[in-house]
């Protein structure tokens, strides 16, 4: 339990991809809440990779040379 509740604890979310739990560490927190970040990330850290993979074109692709 949570005594402080301004004190952040590692929370454990459901990817939206996979379905599987991913803990929202301590640490991850602190950087999102330092960059303004309020929503917390949706996607286990596997999933995004996979994800940005699909998005940014390869810059050594023939495709990514247009």
């Amino acid at each position: 339990m949570n005594d402080n509740p301004h004190k952040p604890v590692d929370m454990v979310l459901v990817c939206i991809d996979c379905q599987r739990e991913f803990t929202f560490t301590i640490g991850e927190q602190t950087y999102y809440a330092s960059r303004s970040l309020t929503i917390p990330p949706r996607r286990c850290k596997p999933c995004r990779v996979e994800r940005r993979a699909r998005l940014v074109p390869d810059p050594n692709s023939w495709e990514g040379r247009r």
